[in-house]
């Protein structure tokens, strides 16, 4: 059987709009969590002008997106026909279900030739 070389099997966005009282105190929060960026883009979007929410809440709705994040696992198929997982967030890159160290190696090798990662 063909397998893809790589392919996406997870793809996830989360963030927080907090609401804060008078007094700047967080009062409460809502959890948006989004399988594309339009869509979490869209519901942050869709929660900061909900009105009745905001009256619920009592307070203030805010969005403070360097508290974001994000996860993205793709499964790889390598040439000795061996699968793994390799999984991306906002600060890590995390590898699984490998058996050869060449696997890792060869992540390790890419991941030193991208400047930001390296």
């Amino acid at each position: 059987m063909n397998k893809p070389p790589v392919e996406k099997t997870s793809q996830y966005f989360t963030g927080k709009v907090t609401y804060e009282d008078a007094e700047a105190k967080t009062i409460g929060n809502v959890t948006i969590k989004a399988n594309s960026t339009s869509r979490f883009n869209m519901a942050i979007s869709n929660t900061l002008a909900n009105a009745p929410l905001t009256t619920a809440m009592a307070g203030s709705p805010s969005h403070d997106s360097s508290e974001d994040s994000f996860s993205t696992t793709l499964k790889c198929h390598n040439s000795n026909g061996e699968l793994y997982s390799v999984t991306f967030k906002r600060d890590s890159i995390s590898l699984s279900s490998y058996e050869a160290d060449s696997i890792r190696t060869n992540l390790d090798t890419w991941a030193d030739s991208i400047g930001i990662l390296a």
